[in-house]
């Protein structure tokens, strides 16, 4: 019933770039001229820049996110099983409850990781606020499910930006029109447990530069994801306001 939703619809609201152009390539120009991006945000007085920690040897990784099979825990986990062989010194952090909890603690076990992944389960956003400011990168690595389940644009990795954390995340959905490569992340494809293992090696390498692109990361959160803004975007337009064109600010 998508197509009647829109045709009755005095507007459309979606999140992303990637999803107005879905709209557009199943139902037309015509629907198209109705949607207005209006993105997610977030509360940007709660997560406020971190101190980077001096270097010491040691990578602190985290995964904000649920337990679930978008999210692509296991090849995460993956990658720091393959860190740990490399002779790296990496620990993972995962914040978040889910049906694959058993699983990926199975995983963590049969990997032998134990002492270097811990799963924190369901966390207050004061407490997620500070394992990113404890944490060196904050890793997504989303996929595409059998079914077609993919994410949007996750707000962790505004939180993560938001609070100038080095951001790896894949290239998938809308998630590269907050994650710029090589700008305000690093981007890797879905379920490469390679490029994850290169990613993070580049972070631990080299410090400078991945907080050079968090901060970038954290101005595009300014310029885009204010949640206060965004919500009264959404406020306007049930006003009646009108619909800005693509590629508007």
């Amino acid at each position: 019933m998508l197509g009647e939703k829109v045709r009755r619809a005095d507007f459309v609201a979606t999140i992303s770039d990637f999803n107005r152009r879905l709209l557009e390539e199943e139902l037309g120009a015509a629907a198209a001229s109705k949607v207005a991006i209006v993105r997610c945000g977030v509360d940007l007085g709660a997560f406020t820049p971190r101190t980077p920690r001096p270097p010491d040897g040691t990578l602190r990784a985290c995964c904000v996110a649920g337990l679930r099979e978008k999210k692509g825990h296991r090849y995460l986990i993956d990658a720091v099983s393959e860190l740990r062989d490399q002779g790296r010194d990496v620990r993972l952090s995962l914040v978040g409850e889910g049906e694959l909890r058993d699983e990926l603690t199975q995983q963590v076990a049969r990997l032998g990781l134990e002492d270097r992944v811990e799963l924190l389960g369901h966390r207050p956003r004061a407490e997620v606020s500070r394992v990113l400011h404890d944490s060196d990168v904050m890793v997504l690595p989303s996929v595409e499910t059998e079914g077609g389940d993919m994410e949007g644009i996750p707000v962790a990795l505004m939180e993560a930006l938001a609070s100038e954390v080095p951001v790896v995340a894949s290239r998938l959905s809308g998630i590269p029109e907050l994650v710029i490569d090589g700008t305000t992340g690093t981007l890797v494809e879905q379920r490469d447990v390679a490029g994850l293992v290169r990613a993070l090696g580049d972070i631990q390498d080299h410090p400078d530069a991945a907080a050079e692109r968090a901060r970038e990361g954290r101005r595009r959160v300014l310029e885009a994801y204010d949640l206060q803004r965004n919500t009264a975007e959404l406020c306007r337009l049930f006003a009646g306001g009108a619909i800005p064109a693509p590629g508007a600010p």
